[in-house]
């Protein structure tokens, strides 16, 4: 993946089932954001039948990423209530952050 990233070409990730595809292709992502080299949105194309699968996967090893899915129906790959109990959960960590720098400087 490195030698194809470094080519500025793309690439397919055709190995056999079960052999960490999912896994190895989000941990380089990683990297090249830790890094600093992904200045723009990624896309993973794959079946539509493994898109929840993916989602899943990047919300297990790489939970700080934003991902979406794109897809012209979009029925029934999106747990909305779980993306939204998400967010909800986001919003309120946002909260308790920003009242507890307000009341630390009040307190001052």
């Amino acid at each position: 993946m490195w030698e194809l990233y470094s080519q500025q070409v793309g690439g397919i990730v055709g190995d056999e089932m079960g052999l960490g595809k999912t896994c190895q292709v989000i941990s380089f992502l990683a990297g090249l954001h830790y890094s600093g080299k992904i200045t723009k949105p990624i896309i993973v194309l794959c079946p539509a039948t493994l898109l929840k699968q993916w989602v899943d996967e990047f919300h297990r090893w790489w939970p700080p990423l934003r991902v979406t899915i794109l897809h012209s129906s979009g029925s029934g790959m999106l747990d909305v209530k779980r993306e939204a109990r998400f967010e909800d959960d986001l919003d309120d960590d946002r909260r308790k952050k920003s009242r507890g720098r307000r009341t630390h400087r009040s307190g001052m």
